[in-house]
């Protein structure tokens, strides 16, 4: 099933682009929608309030967030790592995020090696 389940995420969702003028709000169910898995964004160490975008949490955080960006800077797919995601974010924007279950229960950063796909499928509760 790990074969036919990685050929359906080279398929589903082929890109989620991220727009840096968004508000997390509308980031966040986007994400859900795509890949099933919430997206938890912070503002320093402080999860960011939903109603900003990322140029208010430039205003808000010691740490240089960067809103020159446009919808074609960071696209994610399903067969990105956890890890990769959460770094594509780091290097693009500047801002630390975390990947959550579809409840918004963090996933352990002992499973950054899975996929987007697999954790969506929850493959981490196997072990």
């Amino acid at each position: 099933m790990g074969i036919f389940n990685s050929l359906l995420d080279n398929f589903k969702n082929a890109e989620f682009s991220v727009s840096g003028r968004k508000k997390l709000r509308s980031i966040n169910k986007e994400f859900q929608q795509a890949f099933g898995l919430s997206l938890l964004i912070y503002k320093g160490n402080q999860r960011a309030p939903e109603d900003f975008s990322f140029a208010d949490l430039n205003k808000k955080t010691s740490l240089k967030v960067d809103t020159s960006i446009t919808n074609s800077d960071l696209k994610l797919k399903a067969t990105m790592t956890v890890d990769e995601v959460e770094q594509a974010f780091l290097d693009t924007y500047g801002v630390k995020v975390q990947i959550g279950d579809k409840n918004g229960n963090l996933v352990s950063s002992r499973y950054g090696k899975l996929t987007l796909g697999e954790t969506a499928r929850e493959e981490y509760k196997e072990d």
